[in-house]
C-alpha cells in the first residue's frame, strides 16, 4: 500500500506485532558487500494497519484494495535514488512479507549519503585504521530521530503516534497499555517478543564485538529488543571490530 512505501517504515510497523525483521550484512576488509533482508508481518496486524491506512490516507488504501501491504515499486525506488547501491533486488511474496537486498561498494560511502544533513547524529558509522575496520550501529534518541526526520516516509503520523518520538519520559509498561488501547490486546505480546536480527559476516577476522553473540571467527549476530528501540531510555551500542 502506499502508505507503507519504505522498508524502514515496513520494519516499524511490522515489528509493533508478533513479526519478525531480519537483516544479513556481508562485509570485505574494504567495507564492500552485500545485504538481504526480511520483513513479516502478523495477520491481525495487517489488519490494523490496514484499518489506519484508511484513516490516514483513503484514496492509496482504497486503490490498494487487497494486495500486498508493501509498496514494492516504490520501496525500489528508495533503494535505487542511493547511488551508493546497485543489485537491488524488492519483492512481496505475499501480502505480508516482503523480501530484498542490495550490494554496496563502501559502507562508509553509503552511511553517508543516508546521513546526508544530520552530521554528528549518525546511527551507523564505519571506519577504517589500517587493516582494521570497525561498524557500530548506535541507537539513542538523538540518532533515531535524525533518521526519521532525514526520511520523510518515515516522518508520518503512524510513526509520530507509535514510534520513539512519543515515548519519552514514558515507562515500558504504559508504552505497552497504549500499544495494547490502539492495536489490540495481541501487540503487547508481539512486541514484548519481537526483536531486529542483524547478523554481519566478514570476509576476515573479527577481533572484537560489543552487544552482539559471536558465531564463529567471521560472523556475529545482533538481536536487539523491539523495546529498546522505541523506548529508548538508554544509549545502545553494538559494534563490531574486524581485520
Amino acid at each position: 500500500m502506499k502508505y507503507i512505501n519504505t522498508v524502514l517504515l515496513a520494519g516499524v510497523l511490522a515489528l509493533f506485532g508478533s513479526c519478525s525483521m531480519s537483516q544479513e550484512v556481508t562485509l570485505d576488509r574494504s567495507g564492500a558487500g552485500e545485504v538481504v533482508f526480511s520483513v513479516g508481518m502478523a495477520s491481525y496486524l495487517g489488519d490494523v494497519i490496514e484499518q489506519m491506512g484508511m484513516l490516514i490516507d483513503p484514496e492509496a488504501a482504497a486503490e490498494a484494495g487487497s494486495g500486498s501491504f508493501f509498496d514494492v515499486p516504490a520501496i525500489r525506488e528508495g533503494f535505487e535514488s542511493n547511488k551508493k547501491l546497485s543489485a537491488v533486488t524488492v519483492e512481496s511474496p505475499d501480502r505480508l512479507s516482503l523480501n530484498g537486498g542490495f550490494r554496496f561498494t563502501s559502507v562508509e560511502d553509503m552511511v553517508k549519503q543516508a546521513n546526508e544533513g544530520t552530521p554528528g547524529t549518525q546511527m551507523i558509522s564505519f571506519s577504517s585504521t589500517g587493516s582494521e575496520s570497525q561498524l557500530t550501529v548506535l541507537l539513542n534518541r538523538a540518532t533515531v530521530s535524525s533518521m526519521i526526520k532525514s526520511n520523510p516516509e518515515l516522518d508520518n503520523p503512524l510513526v509520530q503516534m507509535f514510534g520513539p518520538s512519543s515515548t519519552e519520559g514514558m515507562s515500558e509498561e504504559d508504552y505497552l497499555d497504549m500499544m495494547e488501547f490502539g492495536l489490540g490486546e495481541e501487540s503487547r505480546k508481539g512486541i514484548i517478543a519481537s526483536k531486529l536480527s542483524l547478523t554481519v559476516k566478514v570476509t576476515g577476522e573479527i577481533l572484537e564485538q560489543r552487544g552482539g553473540t559471536k558465531l564463529n571467527s567471521s560472523a556475529v549476530r545482533f538481536d536487539i529488543p523491539l523495546l529498546d528501540i522505541l523506548l529508548l531510555e538508554n544509549t545502545a551500542v553494538y559494534s563490531l571490530r574486524y581485520r
